[in-house]
């Protein structure tokens, strides 16, 4: 099944031509079972679940199939009562669509989104410093000769902090008095020491480009913790779906053993002793039948509020996905490592704001220079008489505070505070590293604890089916019978919980090393 991905100006996921909003669109329709693997995973549940299915060695295929967990539910009402059954109106999602309708609705997205732009914008009023300046100049002088003067000018600075233009003054007499004139000059005023070279005049410009990067990079991290989050909910339902079927069933099992004590109790089989152990035994699976119908709800709660919607939707959601242990982790820790290094919006942001930090370090050193100036002014005049005259001045201008106190500790702070900068970012990358090196053994731990759990799972299935033999051949009691079935439900809630912990942690590894957006599909823009 083609998978329809997200296109916005900021990442894109491919596939698509909708639009949701302005800033994160994306399909959020058309989702779809596969059939076959809908089959796959009923077979699955029924090929677990069946050698108990019944009561007293009844065949496996005679047992009544188990609901498979994509069509089981639970939602409060508004009495608060938790219903369980069919889901007719529930949206059955994906992991993948989960993620994809996510990223479309989540407003918390759109800020990031919208904050990224805002960055993008200062890189453009930065760069006002270097937009040519225009002036026009106007008025009347008085009051004994009347002159109408006017000047304009226009000026441009240079990327090495030089100010070069061009100046046309000019007046007017308005009585008898003549003396009428132009003049034409050009200037020239280059900085030699402070303010002098493109890492000074440019600051700012390097600045707000900083700036954009690391909301870039905040929107990245904004992403992979919102994928996250919402892949723990997902798996929260999903094991909670698994769970309620579970004991569904096994609560099925109790009634049906309770009725059949009962039965053989009416006819004086068995002592009236007899069906409190049973009893006893369908309240507890009644009790646990109703805390996998609550953790149900709350899932799907936590899922509505991170998919931003409305809280009186009352939408119901159903995890479709099919988990497996996968294949080995080909990756070698070193090669995550560097991965991480290179890719994790944290540790990318820690740097970006050291190199920023070393910007300001550099703009507070260069207030410690003195002012020197290169000042250069050629012109040329034209008087009422039509005389010219041209003249030419060059000079030096000089300037520098009484005292530098106040500089020397703008400096200071400014290298300190890079200092802090330099040592957070080493701090971060060593405490990332060792998250992941964490995860990366809790992976390969956790792989072996299921295959050790399917063993155990597949022993007390064996272990029921004895007992239940031995039961029927009075060898054996109810008690031990009763003790067996929880043996295997707790077996096989083990299974499913251990599995849900190995997609956990490759979630998490995908997290830490920066590529979890990547997995599912999502193209972020430049």
């Amino acid at each position: 099944m083609k998978i329809p991905m997200l296109i916005s100006h900021r990442f894109t996921l491919m596939n698509t031509d909708a639009r949701h909003n302005p800033r994160l669109s994306g399909l959020i329709s058309d989702f779809s079972w596969s059939s076959l693997h809908l089959f796959r995973r009923i077979l699955l549940i029924v090929l677990l679940l069946s050698p108990v299915a019944g009561w007293c060695n009844e065949p496996p295929v005679a047992a009544s199939p188990m609901p498979d967990p994509a069509v089981l539910t639970a939602t409060s009402t508004a009495s608060s009562t938790l219903i369980f059954g069919v889901a007719s109106g529930g949206q059955t999602l994906s992991l993948q669509e989960c993620v994809r309708l996510g990223v479309a609705t989540n407003l918390r997205l759109s800020m990031k989104d919208l904050e990224l732009e805002e960055r993008r914008q200062g890189i453009t009023v930065a760069k006002r410093i270097f937009v040519p300046q225009a002036t026009l100049q106007t008025g009347v002088t008085g009051p004994g000769n009347r002159f109408l003067t006017d000047n304009a000018a226009i000026s441009r600075k240079t990327g090495n902090g030089s100010s070069v233009g061009v100046r046309v003054e000019g007046s007017r007499a308005l009585d008898d008095a003549g003396g009428d004139g132009q003049a034409v000059s050009a200037f020239l005023s280059r900085p030699l020491l402070r303010g002098f070279g493109r890492r000074i005049t440019g600051i700012e410009i390097d600045q707000a480009r900083l700036d954009e990067e690391t909301a870039m990079e905040a929107f990245k991290a904004e992403l992979n913790s919102f994928i996250r989050d919402l892949s723990e909910q997902y798996f929260s339902l999903y094991f909670a779906q698994l769970n309620c079927q579970i004991q569904e069933e096994a609560w099925r099992r109790a009634h049906q053993q309770y009725d059949d004590i009962r039965h053989d109790i009416n006819r004086g089989a068995l002592p009236e002793q007899d069906i409190y152990v049973v009893e006893e035994n369908m309240v507890n699976f009644e009790i646990n039948r109703a805390n996998a119908r609550r953790d149900i709800s709350a899932a799907q709660l936590a899922i509505r509020r991170l998919l931003c919607w409305d809280p009186a939707s009352m939408a119901i959601l159903i995890a479709s996905d099919s988990l497996s242990p996968g294949k080995s982790e080909v990756a070698s820790a070193q090669t995550l490592l560097k991965q991480m290094n290179d890719e994790n919006p944290t540790l990318r942001i820690a740097r970006l704001a050291e190199r920023k930090s070393r910007l300001d370090l550099d703009a507070a050193r260069d207030l410690l220079r003195p002012l020197l100036d290169l000042q250069v002014n050629w012109g040329v005049t034209r008087g009422s008489q039509f005389t010219h005259d041209s003249s030419w001045n060059a000079g030096l201008r000089f300037e520098t505070p009484l005292s530098l106190t106040g500089e020397r500790a703008g400096a200071e702070r400014s290298r300190l505070v890079l200092r802090q900068n330099e040592l957070s970012s080493r701090d971060l990358k060593i405490s990332l590293g060792y998250d992941l090196e964490t995860v990366l053994l809790d992976l390969e731990h956790q792989g072996n604890v299921y295959l050790a759990k399917q063993k155990a799972t597949s022993l007390a299935r064996k272990k029921l089916d004895a007992e239940i033999e031995k039961y029927k051949n009075g060898l054996t009691t109810l008690n031990d019978v009763v003790l067996f079935q929880r043996e295997l439900e707790n077996a096989l809630i083990d299974e499913t919980g251990t599995l849900v912990s190995l997609e956990r942690l490759r979630i998490a590894r995908g997290f830490l090393d920066g590529s979890l957006w990547r997995r599912f599909g999502i193209e972020i823009g430049s």
